[in-house]
């Protein structure tokens, strides 16, 4: 349902949260490597993160990313509507460009109830509560071959 757009911000965030020591800035380089995402595309990714105020930005040799703003005020839905919109919740499930209650796909009233559960758990979940669960060894997230 995310975009590689959505997926990498995600990962990024819970990186950023996860990170020893997180007071400092980390840089793009290391971010993307963490997430195996490609450089120049990661730190499109992460300016799309910092215009929308979820990530603070530093130029120079100091410089880098860090989270902008209280942790668990971060919820998924935050992510996912900066990086794509409102239209994530509003696809087609097979695609189509026409699609609606009134003229609707042979998917389009199951599917839209998973599209709003989908929707729901987004708001529900912040970066904390995921990495969090990094932390306490309820979940795991490889981002590269050693793990945080």
């Amino acid at each position: 349902m995310l975009s590689k757009t959505s997926e990498y911000a995600i990962k990024s965030l819970i990186y950023l949260e996860s990170k020893p020591g997180r007071k400092g800035k980390v840089g793009v380089e290391e971010i993307a490597t963490a997430i195996r995402s490609p450089k120049s595309f990661t730190a499109k990714v992460l300016q799309r993160l910092a215009k929308a105020g979820l990530i603070s930005s530093l130029k120079g040799p100091a410089g880098g990313f860090s989270i902008a703003r209280d942790r668990d005020a971060i919820s998924l839905m935050e992510v996912i509507l900066a990086m794509e919109g409102e239209t994530v919740f509003q696809k087609c499930g097979l695609g189509l460009d026409r699609c609606s209650a009134a003229q609707p796909c042979p998917l389009h009233h199951e599917y839209e109830k998973i599209r709003n559960d989908f929707r729901d758990l987004m708001a529900r979940q912040t970066i904390q509560m995921l990495a969090a669960k990094l932390t306490d060894g309820t979940a795991q997230l490889r981002f590269t071959e050693i793990d945080i």
